[in-house]
């Protein structure tokens, strides 16, 4: 199944089926429904492994969407940092 394709299943169920966790990298809460990032919220799997990120809509200072709440760690931080910088030159 295609990336694309679980990710529309994902963005398709209710919140009240999804498992809340908490990311590894970053440590936010966040809502997942599949086990192959489960340990990451969307925007860590991206940063870390290119996963597609979320369309972020934030409601109270959270997505409502994913359930991120914006934190971001120290190396996520500095691999935005050097993407930016990547972008200059």
């Amino acid at each position: 199944m295609s990336l694309i394709v679980r990710l529309l299943r994902v963005n398709a169920m209710d919140a009240e089926h999804r498992e809340n966790k908490i990311c590894d990298e970053c440590g936010s809460d966040y809502l997942t429904a599949t086990p192959a990032m489960s340990r990451l919220c969307s925007e860590c799997a991206h940063w870390l492994y290119g996963y597609l990120r979320c369309d972020h809509e934030f409601v109270q200072q959270r997505c409502s969407k994913c359930g991120w709440d914006g934190s971001v760690s120290a190396y996520i931080r500095g691999l935005q940092a050097q993407q930016a910088e990547q972008r200059q030159t």
